[in-house]
């Protein structure tokens, strides 16, 4: 049974278009940043993954999580996994070297993280929020604190939690109860906390929990909350694990995919108090935590690209070993048209994500007006986007695979349980797209939308101009954009109507990801057909051609039926009662 072998050639081919179409060889950190570099970052993640973690996926998913003497036990094979993760090195991979880090661009982290994710969804979880907490302390974490734990986080020896959600608090954060009381220069937390993803373990020595909580005496709503570390062991003098902190894990979720990865309810102050300290100032936690929720949104959105990945491969592999009619059922062009679908909509998966990561490293280094505008734009697009197309090939695949694909022994079911989540973490899509179609575009009377549809418009005008190929490319991406455009106006002249906007926009968020793919797959696939080939590049870069051809023939013409939906409006949404349904 195949599990997972990553695309490098893909992986290292987006990478190659990117730091061409966004110029980022201009920048300080991509300064030796060669092509054996990029090909040796890539291809030992890739190992690592194939070799690693994803033989024992399956097993892992079988064995699950348990507490037991109140410890969170994960499946066995995790630590040994685990340790073998932090001794490579790749946690560090884009961290700061002032702790421990390689310093490397934003996106071969990128790269590194999706062929981990694709071959253990369950086991990136770990990696994933670590490497939030990482981001969230480096950005707002005072100098003792980052002294005393980015070195542990950065290697992984210690891992990071993200807490927020509570039993009435889920994506309104406003009516957070967790307290902290103060308690000389520090704080005693005293709370409980759900859906908390490897909340306790056993593969790492000490847990950085990150805890939404509110300080007393301090405002109701998001303004009063505060943002707090509260390590499962305290340190000592010498910065060295110390006693065990007041919090617990209660209980673990039994959830219907990612069953290696524990999903725990915290309890924290339950003998007294937990003790936490202040991250930057009081009242400032929300915002605070948005750094780490916005790495996450996009480190959600690239674990559903490394599943659809995966998922893909699995059909493929079915597909060409399953004898029905006389022949292997690859050779069926219905069942060509759903690996076709597949493939060509997690390379597009890829390429948006890795675009993404691209512009945390130009908004990074402080280049251009615009950037961090863009990446705020992109990240709830990015991440409702590639998170339902994750449902959608892992739904295919299990089609391609027949009635073996909902049998568990053939492995699609598992990659289908596991992705369902993605679409829900990080604030459900729904969310996203109220995020990105009032807070992105409406906020600012959608100038930077403008500016990206100006920049898709460009680039669909220079394809045009190209051979044959990917000059149709161009003309049906022209075609898409001036429905994103015509959307994006009709958006902006009915923004004070409130059920329009709230019926419309998860069709508005999906229109803008079809487009900005198509874009970059026109991109990467014009790159291809300039590039000289010998050997296996021959059949690779005519291969990227011919999946790009696919997305924009046979998938970028949903953007209209979005456009449709949207022009049609709220009545047909709201026009049942409440009684009624």
């Amino acid at each position: 049974m195949i599990y997972y072998k990553a695309r490098t050639d893909d992986i290292v081919h987006t990478i190659r278009s990117l730091i061409r179409s966004c110029q980022l060889d201009s920048l300080p950190i991509y300064k030796g940043v060669d092509e054996s570099l990029i090909k040796e970052v890539v291809g030992g993640a890739a190992a690592y993954a194939e070799k690693v973690l994803a033989p024992f996926n399956k097993d892992a998913d079988r064995e699950g999580c348990r507490i037991e003497n109140g410890e969170v036990v994960v499946p066995k094979v995790f630590s040994d996994l685990y340790k073998g993760y932090t001794e490579a090195g790749w946690p560090a991979v884009s961290c700061d070297p002032l702790y421990g880090g390689h310093g490397l661009p934003n996106l071969l982290a990128c790269a590194v993280n999706e062929s981990f994710m694709a071959a253990s969804l369950s086991f990136s979880l770990v990696t994933l929020l670590s490497q939030g907490a990482i981001s969230a302390l480096t950005k707002h974490g005072d100098s003792k604190l980052k002294a005393l734990y980015l070195p542990k986080l950065v290697s992984g020896q210690w891992t990071g939690t993200m807490n927020l959600t509570e039993a009435q608090s889920g994506s309104d954060l406003s009516t957070v109860r967790t307290a902290a009381v103060k308690s000389g220069k520090d704080y005693l937390i005293k709370g409980q906390k759900i859906f908390i993803s490897w909340g306790d373990h056993n593969v790492a020595d000490n847990i950085i929990h990150l805890v939404l909580a509110r300080v007393s005496g301090a405002a109701e709503g998001n303004s009063g909350l505060s943002l707090f570390i509260v390590p499962k062991y305290l340190l000592n003098e010498a910065g060295e694990i110390g006693e065990r902190n007041d919090v617990a894990p209660v209980s673990v979720e039994d959830k219907l995919g990612i069953h290696g990865s524990p999903t725990c309810v915290l309890d924290f102050g339950g003998n007294g108090g937990a003790v936490g300290f202040l991250v930057g100032e009081e009242g400032r936690g929300l915002a605070y935590m948005f750094t780490m929720m916005n790495h996450a949104r996009i480190g959600v959105a690239l674990q559903g690209a490394g599943v659809s990945e995966c998922a893909y491969q699995l059909a493929l592999s079915y597909a060409k070993e399953r004898f029905q009619g006389g022949t292997e059922i690859v050779n069926y062009p219905d069942v060509r048209r759903m690996l076709m679908q597949m493939r060509a909509l997690a390379e597009a998966a890829r390429l948006l994500c890795y675009y993404a990561y691209a512009q945390h490293d130009i908004s990074e280094a402080a280049i251009g007006t615009h950037s961090e505008m863009r990446l705020a734009l992109i990240t709830p697009m990015i991440k409702a986007w590639s998170t339902e197309i994750a449902n959608e090939v892992t739904s295919i695949g299990i089609q391609v695979h027949g009635g073996a694909g909902f049998i568990e022994e053939f492995g699609a079911a598992q990659l289908y349980r596991d992705a369902r989540i993605l679409a829900i973490y990080e604030g459900t899509n729904g969310i996203q797209a109220l995020d990105f179609t009032k807070r992105k575009v409406i906020r600012d009377s959608g100038s930077e939308m403008k500016r990206m549809i100006h920049m898709i418009r460009a680039d669909a005008y220079k394809f045009q101009r190209c051979e044959s190929d990917i000059s149709d490319m161009g003309m049906n991406l022209m075609e898409a954009v001036m429905a994103l455009q015509a959307a994006t106006d009709w958006i902006l002249a009915n923004k004070d109507d409130n059920d329009f906007i709230e019926s419309v926009a998860f069709d508005f968020v999906m229109l803008a990801g079809y487009v900005c793919a198509g874009s970059l797959l026109c991109d990467k696939a014009m790159l291809s057909s300039t590039m000289p080939a010998d050997g296996d590049d021959v059949d690779y870069l005519s291969a990227s051609i011919s999946v790009a051809g696919f997305y924009i023939n046979k998938i970028l013409p949903r953007v209209h039926a979005h456009w449709i939906a949207i022009r049609s409006g709220a009545d047909d949404v709201m026009a049942l009662s409440v009684e009624q349904f």
